[in-house]
């Protein structure tokens, strides 16, 4: 696995983030930055309902646990 991204990439990736000045593909790094920070959010947004869904499961478990419908 590469340890950067070449602009090729990133056009295929992002796009948006990639603007053209005389003819030469070049890299917005504010586009770019303002992608990537929003991919960031919507994964965070994701890992935090991951984390309320396993919570609702856990407290569900303890409430099972709590009737004894175990024994």
């Amino acid at each position: 696995m590469e340890n950067s991204f070449s602009i090729e990439n990133i056009k295929s990736l992002y796009p948006d983030a990639i603007v053209t000045k005389n003819g030469v593909d070049e890299i917005d790094y504010h586009v770019l930055s303002l992608i990537l920070a929003q991919e960031l959010n919507d994964i965070q947004d994701q890992l935090n309902e991951k984390d309320y869904q396993i919570l609702r499961i856990t407290e569900r478990l303890d409430v099972l646990e709590d009737t004894n419908l175990w024994a």
